[in-house]
């Protein structure tokens, strides 16, 4: 699409902004002049790229992070992080230090494990990956959820099973892309996965922005030959029905229209002692991020009523000079206590944009959050280069009104 300039010239609307402002198309005012972005906008901290990070890259110069969770070991908590082109899980130190041995790439690397989620399970120590595969039958894509267990030394891991979750995807590449475990208490095993796409739609029903999902599903406590039960140590044998394990789907929540994105690459909930006895009942403050819109959405949400409770507020990643997106593609999201860490995904180009490939978050303390960022895809700008495939750390704007309330417990 072509566009006149003052002085009769032909102005590109794909052009870079500065270039489209100094021929005349772009106005000299932009969305970041305006007082209300710059209350939304994270302060970034730190970064540190994946190459720098790991005492041993076992060979690896590509990481693609695609989800996060924090998770103890060894009297610690530490970051875990999975990565769709790697089988091995990057475990990380909250200081993101350069070549820091501490720092980790639990298994073989192998090829591309497809994980698109990760989260931790407190009652056995295990944690749940999860990656879509093709179910003949049905003709659509399905989640399936890696149970993964590590080793007691830290260096390997041993998948124990799999098992699908009973809802199906009609469009390719547009599932999962965040997943939370819940057990209450009465011991029920809830799995929530947040949908990429609006409606859980591709197409252009998926992009109808502010219509997010996530998909609440109940583990069917089955287990034993034939299975994949909690204690048995085999993988999905691929079959489904009596006596297979799964999780059975139980609702539908749709994320508060506040977060008016176009896609949803992430989520956390943070679920520290000070949040819920500060609110009085079982909600914890969820975060989630979204990779086209290089923005964060936090809120509220109930887990006895399985439902958002507050409108929530969004806040927005950093630009470049020109207001143009960095962080391009956020992808994931977590809570860690009092902090958020935020991983990066690569996406399609848009403008406005530097920071352009966040894939996942989680929480720090009661301002700082962490991303992690996947690599920066061949379609979008090089803006986009400098900030993938690392860790970055952010800070909340001061005086947010729907972020977390300040934790008495916090050093």
């Amino acid at each position: 699409m072509e566009s006149t300039s003052a002085n009769g010239r032909e102005v590109s609307s794909r052009l870079p902004s500065f270039m489209q402002q100094l021929l005349g198309k772009r106005p000299k005012g932009t969305e970041c002049d305006t007082f209300e972005f710059r209350k939304s906008l994270l302060t970034m901290i730190k970064e540190m790229p994946f190459v720098g990070l790991f005492g041993d890259i076992k060979g690896q110069t590509k990481f693609e992070a695609s989800g996060m969770t924090v998770a103890p070991q060894g009297g610690r908590d530490w970051l875990w992080i999975v990565f769709d082109n790697l089988l091995a899980i990057g475990r990380v130190d909250e200081h993101f230090e350069f070549r820091d041995k501490r720092n980790q790439l639990v298994g073989e690397t192998g090829e591309d494990s497809q994980f698109e989620g990760l989260t931790y399970v407190a009652s056995t120590g295990h944690f749940f990956a999860v990656e879509e595969l093709y179910d003949e039958e049905a003709h659509a894509m399905e989640p399936y959820t890696h149970e993964i267990e590590m080793s007691a030394d830290g260096s390997t891991y041993t998948t124990i099973q799999r098992c699908p979750v009973h809802y199906a995807f009609e469009h390719e590449n547009k599932g999962f892309e965040g997943l939370h475990y819940h057990e209450d208490a009465h011991g029920h095993k809830y799995l929530l996965g947040l949908c990429e796409g609006n409606f859980c739609k591709g197409g252009a029903e998926g992009r109808e922005t502010g219509n997010g999902r996530i998909i609440v599903s109940q583990f069917n406590g089955k287990s034993g030959e034939g299975s994949c039960g909690w204690d048995v140590v085999k993988e999905f044998n691929g079959k489904s029905g009596e006596g297979a394990c799964g999780w059975d789907v139980v609702k539908e929540v749709a994320i508060p229209p506040a977060a008016d994105f176009m896609d949803y690459s992430g989520m956390a909930f943070r679920g520290s002692k000070a949040a819920v006895v500060s609110q009085e009942n079982s909600a914890m403050w969820t975060a989630i991020v979204s990779q086209e819109n290089s923005a964060m959405w936090v809120g509220e949400f109930d887990f006895d009523a399985l439902e958002f409770t507050s409108e929530g507020q969004v806040f927005n990643f950093p630009r470049d000079n020109h207001c143009d997106m960095i962080f391009c593609s956020v992808e994931g999201v977590q809570w860690l206590d009092d902090m958020i860490f935020c991983n990066v995904e690569g996406g399609r180009w848009l403008d406005d944009m530097i920071f352009c490939n966040v894939e996942g978050v989680q929480w720090l303390d009661d301002v700082r959050v962490v991303i992690a960022s996947d690599k920066a895809k061949k379609d979008q700008p090089f803006r986009c280069v400098d900030h993938e495939q690392r860790v970055s750390i952010f800070a909340l704007p001061e005086g947010s009104k729907d972020g977390p309330e300040p934790s008495r417990a916090s050093v």
